[in-house]
Formats: C-alpha cells, structure tokens, sequence
C-alpha cells in the first residue's frame, strides 16, 4: 500500500505526541521527518518545514545532539533571517550561538550572538540582557583564546 507524504506527516506527527516526554532524541527524529514530508507535499509547505526544523533542534538539544540541532536550526535560520519573523530569527540565532559555543566554535558563536543584538530587537528587555550577557561571556571566551594562543606562539 502506497501512502502519500501527508498521510506520512500525519503519522509521524502523532507519533511524535504519543512520545513527546519520553525520548527527545526519538522525537527530534520525528519531527524532522515530518518537517521533510512537509516539502513533498503539493504545494510544498515551506513554514510548517522550517517550524519543524526548529521544533526537532530543540528536541535533539534536550538528547544532547549538539551537531544535529545546529544543522536543524541553521536550516531554519536561513528561512527566519532578514524577514519579519524576529522571534523566530533570534530563537534560531540564540540557538545557533549556544550550540556553537558548545562545540567550540567560538568565531561562530560570537557571530550569532552579535546578531541578536540588533537595534529593533522586539525581545523583551530581560531577554536583550540575558542576550548582552552571553555575547560578554563568548567574547571573553575567544579573547582567553586569542592571549592562549599568542602566548603559545611566542615561546
């Protein structure tokens, strides 16, 4: 029997509900492939395929899949950024700099944490701060860095 990719959406998305606490890794499996039947289907549905993506990088940061979230997200971001979904834009880049940082890569992260640092930011104020304290955190980081390595080369 020969399903169409709605029928399959449907299946995964239920899936996932019937799981949604019990394994996040199993759910962000879901949920990306539920994000990918959204491409298939015509007319392709390109927001609920980025919502998707964003909804499995946050299930796949909550199993600890660091690289796995990070390509979701930076998928998503490329879709949110520039345009008039700055929520999403910051959730994607504020997720993108935090994974970034933790797979140590500094010069990323301190590019997508700059970003959410933008005049016209619709984040609340506690927000825009918890943003400015972690780009301090990530720029003290790559600066520790920088002396490390500099100080590596003179001897």
């Amino acid at each position: 029997m020969r399903t169409n990719h709605g029928d399959r959406y449907s299946f995964l998305v239920d899936a996932y509900d019937e799981q949604e606490l019990c394994n996040p890794l199993l759910g962000g499996l879901l949920l990306e492939q539920a994000a990918l039947c959204c491409l298939y289907v015509n007319p392709p549905q390109f927001r609920k395929f980025n919502m998707h993506l964003v909804f499995a990088g946050d299930r796949f940061r909550a199993a600890g899949q660091l690289e796995h979230s990070l390509g979701c997200y930076k998928a998503a971001h490329a879709a949110y950024h520039g345009r008039r979904w700055m929520l999403l834009d910051d959730h994607t880049s504020a997720a993108i700099a935090r994974s970034s940082y933790y797979l140590n890569d500094i010069d990323r992260a301190t590019e997508y944490a700059a970003n959410l640092l933008a005049e016209g930011s619709p984040a609340p104020a506690n927000v825009q701060s918890s943003y400015l304290r972690e780009f301090v955190h990530i720029l003290q980081v790559s600066m520790a860095a920088i002396t490390l390595s500099q100080c590596a080369m003179s001897e």
